[in-house]
Formats: C-alpha cells, structure tokens, sequence
C-alpha cells in the first residue's frame, strides 16, 4: 500500500475509534484483517512458514493436511491480533481510561519500581508480541519517565504520525539507528529506555540462536546494559481473552557482573532471548513477525 494511502487509512481510522465504542472497532479491525490475509500473499507466506517452523519445535503436526490447517487457522488469527494491536496504538493516548477501567491490567510492576530506584536508570526490553506499544504507555502511565527506540518509517508523514501517537501516551521515541547519544543520556539521567529487541533492523545486530536458528538481534539493549550498569528487565503486554490486556514484567536479567563488557553483553542477550522464546512459545498468535524469520 502507498503511504499515503496508508497515513489516509491511519487517520480515518484514528477518528473511527472516537466515533464508535471499542468492541465494533475491534470487530471491524478483525474483518480487515481477513482481507489482508487474503491478498497480501507475501506477508501471510511467511507467518505460515515461522509458525510452522515454532510449531514444529513442540512436536505438533505440520506437515499433513489436518496439520497445515491448523497453521491457516493460526496464521489468520495473528493477522486479526494485529490488526486489534494497531487499533489499540491508535487509541494509546487513553491508555490511563484503560488501567483505571481493567481493560488494561497489570502484574509485577514492582519490579520495575525495585530496579529503578537503585538510580542506575533502567532498561526494558520485549518482543514484536501482543502491544508493546501499549505496555510502554502503561508504563509510563504508571510514573517512570519512558523513553523508547522505535523503527523510523521511510515515509516521513507517517512517520510523524506515529510519533505523536507515541508522544499522546506519554512515551519519548528516538528513532533506531541514529539513537545512542540520546539513548545514554537517558541513562544518565537515571531514567527508563524501552527496547522492542527481537529483530535486527539495521542490519548491525549481533548473531544468536534463537528457536534452534541462527539470527541476528539488535546489540543496543545488552551493551548499554554491560557498559552502563543500567539493569536490563523484559516485559510484555498481551491481549487476552474478552479484549483485555495483561502487562507483564519480568524478573531482571542477572548474568555474571565480573564478565567483561563483551562477555557480559554476550551472556545478556542470549538470556533476553530465551525468556523471548518462553513469551513466543506461549503466544504465537500474538507474535508480529510479518517477514521470514529463518529463510
């Protein structure tokens, strides 16, 4: 789709939802989605073949026929996930009305608390799963200055869109690629960097075996992590059943503190991408991957 048919889109959207009552925005999301899981042929390939490829890793059937209708089945479901996780981006700036309203519920936050008062800043990182956008506003929602990386769009007035939509949340975005300075600074200020940390966008990550693979993720969370001292604390924000939300955060990730700064962020990333694998394994539907994770 053009840009600018897509910032159209956006933005009818965007008023849609202040138009009509969640449930129906929901609904007629979902039924887009069938629509996009129908024509866009490339996208649909490669959730089929990454679901397939998880699937296979638990033993389940892939290849009969019975079993690669399960995977259709599944694949279309990740289709309409993320057509409600757009829905929800674009209705971020209400994200207060939806922790005081239980649309949005939240576990273990404390644990962000407990890391961040130790005043060495704090950064968390999560997946392409469920709405990260979401549980960074939440979090921010909830007290702690956010500042977050974020993919920058080729389009520049969408991508402007999306940073206000970002901005209405509360959350502070630097664009990936172009963000270290400004990326330590927060940590200087002893502040909370978030990361979405499981697909290399620049194409300068660092190898690992995630799912049984080799495959690239990005350097940034573990080695600022292992130079800065900053702790580094996964969380994740799942859609449940009935339209609700769950924030998860996570216990931190502790590694040897005697390692080198090259082994410590080595020994970090590899322990960030098994709790990724557990979060994945568990929701599959829920896992954004709209590209051929292992070619």
């Amino acid at each position: 789709m053009k840009p600018l048919l897509q910032q159209i889109g956006y933005k009818i959207a965007w008023w849609g939802i202040r138009i009509f009552p969640r449930p129906c925005c929901v609904w007629f999301s979902k039924r887009v989605a069938d629509l996009c899981f129908v024509f866009d042929t490339a996208a649909r390939r490669a959730v089929i073949a990454n679901l397939t490829h998880l699937l296979s890793l638990s033993g389940q059937e892939t290849q009969t026929r019975r079993g690669r209708r399960g995977i259709d089945r599944l694949a279309r479901e990740t289709f309409e996930n993320f057509a409600v996780h757009i829905m929800d981006f674009l209705r971020v700036y209400r994200v207060k009305d939806d922790i005081e309203s239980g649309l949005l519920r939240i576990e273990h936050f404390g644990r962000f608390r407990d890391e961040f008062a130790r005043g060495r800043g704090l950064i968390s990182v999560t997946a392409h799963l469920g709405n990260w956008e979401m549980g960074a506003a939440a979090t921010a929602a909830m007290g702690l200055p956010l500042s977050a990386v974020a993919m920058k769009l080729p389009d520049k007035r969408l991508d402007r869109f999306f940073t206000r939509l970002r901005e209405s949340g509360g959350i502070r975005p630097f664009p990936s690629g172009r963000a270290a300075r400004g990326c330590f600074n927060v940590l200087a200020r002893k502040e909370m960097l978030a990361f979405v940390a499981d697909r290399d966008i620049d194409g300068n990550g660092v190898p690992v075996r995630f799912f049984g693979r080799d495959v690239r993720v990005p350097r940034g969370p573990a080695e600022m992590a292992a130079r800065t001292g900053a702790p580094i604390v996964p969380a994740f924000c799942l859609q449940e059943a009935g339209g609700h939300f769950r924030l998860v955060v996570e216990e931190p990730i502790e590694v040897d503190e005697s390692l080198p700064a090259r082994e410590k962020a080595e020994a970090i990333t590899r322990e960030m991408i098994k709790v990724f694998e557990e979060y994945i394994s568990r929701y599959p539907t829920q896992w954004f991957a709209f590209y051929k994770v292992w070619p």
